[in-house]
């Protein structure tokens, strides 16, 4: 290797660990609060790299620190002047801009989209802005505008998606309004599910929530193998003591006490084979599977009947 190429190495290779050494002292001093010393330490970095996005952004940290917004933004701006896709200039420079008044906030958008009308983030911002003035088909435009300029961030592709939801849930009252209007006689008022009625009715029994949602034919083999479930029970643990211990006492059945009935009944269940306890068990399970079953399908049925429902209640 040449002498000159070895010497520019070696001073790359200097300039380099002096950038590290700087940007290590700006985070540590940010950390411990000495903003003064953090602030010498950013001012000697962004001097000896003018051009560097990491410089300007942790200029911007140390302002932002010192409480100084204006100057903060700035450095974001510069940021992402040099580096339109870096991600934390982005969020920080977005941070600012919306953090203020709607009014200072346009003021800020605007002037950022005069010096970069071409950047996607510009058009980002403006529509950020829009939808706190509440001007919802304003932004969908300048979201769109961002998506076709390049690469929109993931939150602005995220509140895209919303606002394209919502417009198109407007266009769509719209139009149901107008029909309903125009010909009353081809609409009938309907009943709009609500998931805590199907609930409440399908804890009160196996297929009660099912017949709410109009589900007849589910909810009837709801009911049908829950009532069959609870008279299994019933007999089991109930009925059938009960009559043994009547038989036991045909002759004085009027002599017999409470105490003396509750008593012979538990001896007759204490009585019971595996067969007999075994068939309980199955009786019982097979009645709770239905009731979770059918809460949880009512809810989850009503839940989607209600989000389909169109937003006037008529069809």
């Amino acid at each position: 290797m040449a002498p000159e190429e070895q010497r520019d190495e070696i001073d790359e290779e200097i300039r380099a660990a002096q950038f590290e050494r700087l940007y290590g002292t700006v985070r540590v001093e940010l950390v411990r609060g000495r903003v003064d010393s953090a602030a010498r330490a950013a001012a000697e970095l962004l001097a000896g790299w003018p051009d560097s996005t990491t410089a300007h952004e942790l200029t911007g940290d140390v302002a932002q620190a010192r409480g100084d917004q204006e100057m903060a933004l700035a450095e974001y701006g510069n940021a992402l002047k040099l580096e339109p896709v870096n991600g934390d200039a982005r969020h920080k420079f977005t941070a600012i801009v919306t953090a203020g008044t709607p009014e200072r906030a346009a003021a800020l958008t605007e002037k950022l989209l005069a010096e970069l009308p071409e950047s996607s983030l510009s058009h980002e911002l403006l529509a950020d802005v829009l939808l706190m003035q509440s001007k919802p088909r304003e932004a969908l435009a300048e979201y769109e505008k961002a998506r076709e300029l390049g690469a929109a961030s993931p939150d602005a592709e995220r509140k895209y998606a919303a606002l394209r939801l919502r417009s198109g849930d407007a266009d769509r009252r719209k139009a149901l309004l107008a029909a309903a209007v125009a010909n009353p006689s081809q609409f009938t008022r309907k009943k709009r599910a609500q998931p805590i009625h199907a609930v409440l009715l399908g804890l009160a029994f196996p297929g009660f929530g099912q017949v709410y949602n109009d589900d007849y034919i589910k909810g009837a083999v709801l009911f049908a193998g829950g009532t069959l479930a609870l008279i299994l029970l019933l007999s089991m643990l109930v009925f059938s003591p009960y009559e043994a211990v009547v038989r036991a006492h045909s002759a004085h059945p009027h002599h017999i006490s409470l105490s003396q009935q509750l008593s012979e009944v538990h001896e007759a269940l204490a009585s019971f084979g595996v067969v007999q306890w075994a068939l309980v068990f199955l009786a019982g399970a097979a009645l709770t599977a239905l009731y979770v079953y059918g809460v949880w399908d009512a809810y989850t049925v009503a839940k989607r009947k209600l989000a389909d429902a169109d937003p006037l209640g008529v069809g």
